[in-house]
C-alpha cells in the first residue's frame, strides 16, 4: 500500500527558532569558533535519528552522481554526513550574517557593478533563490547601504519570531521576512507597493507550495522530472518587474554571490500561458542544477524531491 511522503511544510525544521537565538548568544560572546563544538553532537544526532531526512541526502547525492559525475561526489552515508554538516555550517554562516561578522572583504560579488546599477535605478524588482548555499550572506552586503530593502517571503509561522530576533540586534533594517502561505491579491498588492518603492522582493523557487501539485509545474531537475512552484512567475508577472536568480555559496573561502537576470518581464500570454510557464521555470531549474553540480554539498532540501518518490 502507497502512502503519501509528508509534506516539507509537515517536517519540523531543523533549524528552529530557539536554535538560532541560542547560536546568536553564543557567537556574540564567544565567537564562532566555538560553536561546533555544540554544533557537531547535535548534527550526529540528527543524522542517526531522521531516518527521512538522510534518505532524502542519500537519493539527492545519487542523481547527482549518476547526472554529473564530474562533481567528484561519492554518494553513501559519509558523503550523506558531511551534506548534513554543510547544513550547520550554513546555519553558523546565518549567525554570522546576522551578527555582523560577515563584511565586505569576505563576500566575491563578480557582477556587483551590473547589479548596484539596477538595484539602484529605483525601478524594485523580484529575485528568484533556492535553498543553496546562506541567502543570508546577502543581508550583509545590503547592511553596508541604507537605500537598499531586501523582503524575503517565508512559508513558516516562526517569521514573526525571526524578525523580533533580528530587531534588538539591528539587523531588520535591511531585511524582512514576510510569512506567506500562499501568493493571494492581499499579497500581490503588499508587493507591488514595496517594488514602486524600489525594493527587492526575495523568494525561493525551489519548494511546492503548501497547496500541493495544482500550482506546480514540472521541469526537469539533475535529469529527471520534479515540482517546482509557479507561484514565483505568477507573482513576477503580477508585479510587472524585472527578475533576477540570486544564489550565494560557499568555496575557496569566501562567500559567492551570483546574481543573474531572468527576464525583463515575465510575460504569461494566456493562450499559451502553461508553456510560458514551463519555460520560465524551466530557465531557473538550469540555473539551480548548474549551482549544484558546483556546490554539490550546499543544496538543503532533506524530504523527498523527485515526482518518482513522493507516492513511495
Amino acid at each position: 500500500m502507497q502512502t503519501r511522503s509528508p509534506h516539507w511544510a509537515e517536517i519540523e525544521d531543523f533549524g528552529i527558532v530557539w536554535g538560532m537565538r541560542f547560536l546568536v548568544i553564543v557567537h556574540r560572546y564567544f565567537g564562532r569558533w566555538i560553536l561546533p563544538i555544540f554544533l557537531y553532537p547535535v548534527v550526529a544526532y540528527y543524522f542517526a535519528t531522521n531516518r527521512l531526512a538522510r534518505t532524502a541526502s542519500l537519493d539527492y547525492l545519487d542523481r547527482l552522481t549518476r547526472y554529473a559525475p564530474d562533481t567528484g561526489v561519492t554518494p553513501g552515508l559519509w558523503t550523506s554526513f558531511k551534506h548534513f554538516l554543510s547544513f550547520a555550517h550554513s546555519m553558523l554562516d546565518r549567525v554570522s550574517a546576522w551578527t555582523g561578522v560577515i563584511h565586505h572583504g569576505n563576500i566575491a560579488f563578480p557582477n556587483r557593478t551590473e547589479v548596484e546599477r539596477r538595484v539602484l535605478d529605483g525601478r524594485g524588482m523580484m529575485m528568484i533563490t533556492a535553498h543553496l548555499g546562506c541567502l543570508e550572506v546577502c543581508r550583509a552586503l545590503a547592511s553596508q547601504r541604507d537605500d537598499v530593502k531586501l523582503n524575503l517571503l517565508v512559508h513558516t509561522k516562526n517569521a514573526q519570531r525571526i524578525n523580533a530576533l533580528l530587531e534588538p540586534l539591528n539587523l531588520h533594517r535591511q531585511l524582512e521576512l514576510i510569512e506567506v502561505s500562499e501568493v493571494n491579491p492581499g499579497t500581490a498588492i503588499l508587493l507591488a507597493d514595496k517594488i514602486r518603492r524600489g525594493e527587492i522582493v526575495v523568494m525561493v523557487g525551489d519548494r511546492v507550495p503548501i497547496s500541493g501539485g495544482k500550482n506546480t509545474v514540472e521541469a526537469s531537475f539533475l535529469g529527471e522530472p520534479a515540482y517546482f512552484p509557479q507561484g514565483p512567475f505568477i507573482l513576477a508577472h503580477v508585479l510587472k518587474c524585472r527578475v533576477m536568480t540570486l544564489f550565494c555559496l560557499r568555496y575557496d573561502g569566501r562567500y559567492h554571490i551570483h546574481l543573474e537576470p531572468l527576464a525583463d518581464r515575465v510575460e504569461l500570454p494566456r493562450k499559451s500561458r502553461d508553456a510560458a510557464l514551463t519555460g520560465y521555470v524551466q530557465t531557473y531549474v538550469d540555473r539551480l542544477e548548474h549551482y549544484c553540480r558546483r556546490t554539490p554539498l550546499q543544496w538543503f532540501n532533506f524530504y523527498p524531491y523527485w515526482i518518482a518518490d513522493q507516492d513511495t
